[in-house]
């Protein structure tokens, strides 16, 4: 110790310290002289240098961030191992909190902990979940699963004890036999580490050969390795040469001699294949697939090919696919890894064998013979016959459209047309038809007035809009039906308005052909129908109109029940091939030439509806597969001899001017007629591949007949009326590619199809793509998405790199979204590249994500002040706005689909600029423009950070940003000029013109001022919950006094949020709904059945007012006023009041709230007390609001309530009784009336009554003859 005792306090702590190191550090701090020195060279050695420290801090985050687990580790482990790392980056400097460290265990779990995660996720909040809470639920969920798996070996098979059972399920066998080699399981006692016949606890028996049966050919007094009379070869080794494919021969089953027969198969556990020697069995074989397969022997046999086979089971018809075909095999083997590997199950259970669909649907069942499990299937003939007899029934089924078994059996039974075969009709479900034809309720019946004659009455209706056109860009289409042949035509339509012309064109057709006169027309009472052109043609040419009553379309039922008809069948055509929703008007005309051919119950004869009208039976030898792939005769005029001699299409329907097919050329991007067609009914094409693919089930092609036949046997074109014009297709389309990537049509050599000028999809559920896939087939996606990596590439986003080690890789997807005007017509197609920002981590890929947006109060603000100042309000968008952002981190994402580089398929996008979806993005572009904008002489709003103004002199200039959308307005039009061509040059900018149209708000400008509404948000929400039609009613709410008695809950709550979430959007125009919204609101985590009945009042009160707004018009001395109410204990769960305020400028209503209160209220002068408050918030925020665009009111704001207790409280400083608890934060009204910024008002209760206020508190105050007092008009 001599040369570490120093004298003094320093030396005593220096001794200390040496006393709790250990001997390897001793002689690290034995020269140290002082405590100091010593405590210096132990964090020098411990820690290191800060360089030392940093390196070490790195290779921690490293760790942190690649620690994942991994299928067979335990959650204890696992957590463990987090958690230190978690402790170690803490000591150097780095916390992780709960949250973060709740996300990365979430995010690093395998695959069997997706269902926990799942219900955490949206039943917890993870925010505030204690990481002990979550690794403690789930070792619970570990230890539940494996409970249920403790049973089951560690084989191939999983086979219990004899008396068990065993479950081989997907994901079972995912590793090889192999793997489990050296593991022990017991059978007895369900322990591992020794085999049963060791255990300990099992009874010990004799074990001797004479008393041991052999397991080969069950005779006793030998083992089976001794066995002479193995019978059955068995490969116990798997392939082990590099160049020979690992297909495994092993079967589980325990080989007693039993009879086979050609047609038995046995249950394998161990080959990795189906496998049979029967070349007949197969309805496809590639004989090309030839495999190396390695038998118990040591021979190696070569399979002959590789292909599916149909079997009939007494539960159907299966398919086996991929089925290895080997000759000289002894037994036909049924592979159990392959079962399970496509989501079925095996069960083994008291001496039988059971598999099951993926839906737990059992599909056969399996007796154990001499302890193994034979399958017979029915003969191969009797098989082969019932496969084709379905098949054929299946082919009919699809070129009559999906129509129903029902009429497909009276067709064949009373002969009702010629060409059909005999088929037997099964009952069993097609998936397709499930697709297309939704079950609804059954319309009225029919009139009971019968018709006698055909065109003695003509049911008309048009179906529309489509949100895909057709092929010439149309958007309706106009049905007519003969009530007494019940024949239908369709023409189509790209707007109402050409009905007319239409009807007069059917006319003339249809008098024509039937030498009758149109007599009756019934139609609905929309506008194409009723016109004075339409009124007057009908009266000169004496036909009698029938207009049914307004929303009572059941009295037009032939016609509706005949539009439900045509869109499930035409939705089923484009199912069943995948086909492009544009060729809605192909499926449309195709389903309408069919139901001409079927049978329906209107007819009372037996007939088709074609066959009554014209007196000739149909055939249907012509039909074919609507989407089918087929192959037009080229004439030799037209061809060279080396020349294909046909090209290849898709059949599209049938022409109707001539006695010819539609066809769809892949090659040529048109649609051509022609009669010397080839069918391939039994494959489609595969629109992204550009390949055709066979159907699942095993159509024959059908090539029976001679092309001179077929085109013989095609039916008149008065089967369905249709101008072949109304589905031609337009010009050819072009894109071009962008710069150092292929061309959309180059990658996925897609013609642009015909030029179909869609708009959104065609059914509601197709609105929008929804992935890649759906949008590459169509040209103005594809155009869209060139247009985005342009933009990309121009702003110089990213940059192509080699993947870096260890870097999270963001995956990228494609966004497709439409934009419409205020009537609701698509003008711009707009495809976004957006990355996956989920996967971002905190403090690793961002910090900051926060980025201000304009509010709803500003930009009423702003418009309110331009009409008062009487200033044009301009709108600019800038295009692909984020990726203007500057980023600060390190982040790399993946190759868009679609724009891959080719040959640097493995490279990843290093990003420069932000792209969508990244959660940094919308802050570093709004730091983006918010610089351009204060270097460009503007200043920021201290009260919103969204808008900006620049004064220079007397002129004036206002920006109003909601993210990459511009309001601009101002006194100066050439000031306005200048800083549109400014943006322009600075950003990629799109010049709206005049406002009209901003976040679903609709604008007018006129002389009057500016109207703002909703309209068409409201129209489509009524439409969208099944509100059209309904009557309005005159008060959102139902009055008090006649509130609803207590309801049970209601079903269904995600419905009810939509709702609200609807109606709560609305409140942006329409001041008359906050109150309502703002009242259901509160009830949408647990809503009960009278609450939604309130809400579909609301809904019913919207429907008759969708036209109302609010006006903003210009007056003389306009001041800024504000009102306040509330009422007193309105709630009746907790008798909580609620508080109301609205702002007007001049005679603008722009500002307005609704919101429940806080506390209880002691009286109605401490609840009009508490809204008061609120409302001198709002009003301080607003002045200073107003004063920044350049409105500067003098003195306080008036604040006008009708309680005058509350505004003596709010004057004074009364203390007594009933209001010294009120709480101190609302005795801010005191201060603000006593330094000016308020002043409050008494408000007659004579004009109370109709103050604006009461809009949000007293319901009758919504009554349509108040609103125009009110600022909102019609």
């Amino acid at each position: 110790m001599g040369g570490l005792i120093i004298k003094g306090s320093d030396g005593v702590a220096t001794v200390a310290n040496c006393r709790h190191d250990t001997d390897q550090i001793f002689p690290r701090i034995a020269p140290a002289a002082t405590s100091k020195d010593a405590w210096d060279a132990l964090e020098s050695e411990f820690e290191g240098s800060p360089q030392v420290r940093l390196i070490n801090l790195q290779s921690l985050r490293r760790d942190y961030e690649n620690l994942k687990m991994n299928e067979g580790d335990v959650i204890k482990v696992f957590t463990d191992k987090l958690i230190d790392l978690g402790n170690q980056l803490r000591v150097h400097g780095e916390q992780k909190t709960d949250y973060q460290i709740v996300q990365k265990i979430l995010i690093s779990l395998p695959e069997r902990f997706d269902s926990i995660v799942a219900v955490m996720e949206q039943t917890k909040d993870l925010t505030s979940l204690p990481v002990t809470e979550l690794i403690g639920t789930l070792k619970a969920h570990e230890k539940r699963v494996s409970s249920r798996n403790e049973n089951m070996t560690e084989g191939a098979f999983h086979v219990l004890s004899r008396e068990g059972k065993a479950v081989v399920r997907p994901g079972d066998m995912k590793s090889n036999w192999r793997d489990n080699k050296g593991k022990k399981w017991c059978g007895f006692c369900k322990k591992e580490n020794h085999m049963e016949s060791n255990c300990w606890r099992k009874p010990k028996k004799d074990h001797s050969k004479d008393s041991k049966e052999c397991y080969n050919c069950g005779q006793v007094g030998h083992f089976s390795k001794e066995c002479r009379s193995k019978k059955y070869e068995r490969a116990h080794m798997s392939l082990e040469d590099e160049d020979i494919e690992d297909h495994m021969l092993f079967s589980a089953t325990e080989d007693a001699p039993i009879t086979t027969k050609e047609d038995v198969w046995l249950v394998d556990s161990g080959c990795t294949n189906h496998m049979t020697k029967e070349e007949r069995y197969f309805t496809r074989l590639d004989k090309s697939i030839q495999v190396p397969i390695k038998v118990g022997n040591g021979e190696i046999v070569m399979t002959a090919g590789k292909g599916d086979i149909t079997v009939c089971t007494s539960f159907g018809k299966k398919v086996i696919r991929n089925v290895f075909l080997v000759p000289g095999l002894e037994k036909n083997l049924l592979s159990v890894s392959q079962i399970i590997s496509i989501g079925y199950s095996v069960l083994f259970e008291k001496k039988c064998c059971t598999i099951l669909d993926p839906m737990g649907k059992k599909i056969m069942e399996i007796q154990m013979v001499n302890k193994s499990f034979p399958i017979t299937w029915n003969s191969s003939q009797e098989s082969a016959l019932v496969t084709r007899e379905e098949d054929v029934m299946e082919l009919w089924h699809r070129r009559l459209g999906h129509v129903g078994n029902s009429r497909m059996e009276q067709m064949q039974n009373k002969k009702m047309v010629d060409g059909l075969p005999k088929f037997h009709v099964n009952k069993e479900i097609c998936g397709v038809c499930k697709l297309g034809k939704q079950a609804r309720e059954a319309f009225p019946k029919e009139s009971q007035t019968k018709t006698k004659e055909k065109l003695e009455i003509v049911h008309t209706d048009v179906y529309g809009p489509m949100q895909t056109v057709s092929l010439n860009g149309s958007r309706y289409f106009l049905l007519f039906v003969d009530d007494y042949t019940h024949m239908a035509w369709v023409y189509f339509l790209k707007q109402k308005s050409e009905a007319f012309p239409k009807f007069k064109k059917f006319k003339a057709l249809v008098e024509t052909q039937s030498g009758k006169k149109i007599k009756r027309l019934r139609s609905d009472g929309g506008g194409e129908f009723t016109s004075s052109e339409f009124n007057d043609f009908c009266d000169k040419e004496g036909i009698e109109r029938q207009v049914t009553v307004p929303y009572s379309p059941q009295q037009n039922g032939v016609a509706e029940r005949m539009n439900r008809s045509l869109m499930e069948m035409a939705r089923t055509l484009l199912a069943d091939q995948g086909l492009p929703h544009k060729l809605w008007a192909e499926a449309l005309f195709t389903s309408n030439y069919l139901q001409n051919l079927l049978p329906t119950k209107a007819i009372e004869d037996d007939v088709t509806p074609i066959e009554k009208w014209s007196g000739h039976k149909p055939t249907v030898e012509h039909l074919k597969v609507f989407g089918s792939i087929c192959y037009v005769h080229i004439p030799k005029e037209k061809r060279s001899k080396l020349e294909e001699k046909a090209k290849r299409g898709i059949f599209i329907g049938y022409s109707s001017n001539s006695k010819g097919y539609r066809v769809l050329l892949l090659d040529e991007e048109k649609v051509e007629i022609s009669r010397d067609v080839a069918f391939e009914e039994g494959k489609k094409w595969d629109w992204v591949k550009r390949v055709e693919v066979k159907k699942n089930s095993s159509i024959p092609v059908s090539v029976s007949q001679s092309q001179e036949e077929q085109r013989q046997n095609i039916s008149s074109p008065v089967l369905s009326q249709i101008d072949e014009q109304d589905i031609n297709q337009g010009g050819e389309g072009s894109s071009t590619p962008p710069k150092k990537y292929k061309s959309m049509a180059e990658i996925m050599q897609i013609a642009p199809m015909v030029d179909l000028d869609g708009t959104e999809a065609c059914f509601a559920v197709f609105e929008e793509p929804q992935c890649y896939a759906d949008a590459c087939v169509v040209k103005e996606w594809r155009d869209a998405m060139n247009e985005e990596i342009k933009m990309i590439e121009k702003n110089r986003t990213w940059s192509l790199v080699e993947k870096p080690e260890k870097k999270n890789v963001i995956s990228v997807k494609w966004i497709y979204r439409i934009k419409t005007d205020a009537n609701g017509v698509p003008f711009k197609y707009k495809a976004r590249l957006v990355a996956r920002g989920f996967s971002q981590e905190y403090g690793v890929d961002y910090l900051e994500t926060f980025a201000p947006v304009s509010r709803h109060d500003t930009i009423r603000a702003v418009l309110a002040l331009a009409a008062q100042m009487q200033w044009k309000l301009y709108q600019m968008d800038v295009k692909s706005a984020f990726l203007n952002g500057e980023l600060e981190e390190e982040i790399y994402v993946a190759q868009p689909p679609g724009f891959i580089v080719e040959g640097e398929e493995e490279k990843v996008l290093r990003l420069r600029k932000a792209l969508y979806g990244l959660k940094q993005a919308p802050r570093a572009w709004y730091g983006r423009i918010d610089s351009y904008f204060l270097q460009h002489g503007f200043q920021r709003s201290m009260n919103d950070a969204a808008l900006y103004v620049m004064k220079k002199d007397k002129d004036i200039l206002v920006v109003s940003l909601y993210v990459d959308d511009i309001i601009v307005t101002g006194n100066n039009t050439q000031l306005i000029d200048k800083f549109k061509e400014e943006m322009k040059l600075e950003f990629e900018m799109t010049d709206m013109g005049l406002l009209n149209y901003f976040l679903g708000m609709e604008i007018i400008q006129d002389d009057q001022g500016v109207f703002l509404s909703q309209e068409k948000y409201a129209c489509k929400l009524i439409e969208k919950f099944g509100m059209k039609g309904s009557k309005s009613v005159s008060t959102p709410l139902t009055p008090h006094g006649k509130d609803v008695e207590d309801s049970e809950e209601y079903g269904e709550p995600t419905k009810y949020r939509s709702i609200i979430g609807g109606l709560l959007y609305l409140c942006a125009s329409r001041p008359d709904l906050m109150f309502a919204s703002s009242y259901l609101s509160r009830y949408m985590s647990r809503p009960l059945n009278k609450h939604y009945q309130e809400a579909k009042r609301v809904l019913g009160y919207v429907n008759g007012t969708c036209h109302f707004g609010v006006q903003f018009s210009s007056v003389e001395n306009p001041e800024l006023h504000g009102y306040s109410d509330s009422d007193w204990g309105g709630s009746n769960e907790d008798k909580k009041s609620t508080s109301g305020y609205v702002f007007s400028l001049g005679a603008a209503v722009f500002c307005w709230q609704s919101s429940k209160q806080q506390t209880v209220a002691q009286s109605t002068a401490e609840a009009e007390y508490i809204a008061v408050c609120a409302a001198t918030n709002q009003a301080i925020w607003l002045q200073r609001l107003m004063k920044d665009i350049g409105f500067d009111s003098q003195g306080g704001v008036p604040i006008y309530c009708d309680n005058k207790s509350a505004i003596a409280i709010g004057k004074n400083p009364v203390q007594h009784r009933r209001t010294k608890h009120i709480d101190i934060k609302y005795h801010f009204v005191r201060e603000a009336e006593h330094k000016g910024l308020i002043k409050l008002k008494y408000a007659k209760k004579r004009w109370v009554n109709k103050s604006t206020a009461k809009v949000k508190c007293k319901l009758l105050i919504c009554l349509p003859k108040h609103l125009a007092t009110e600022g909102l008009k019609n």
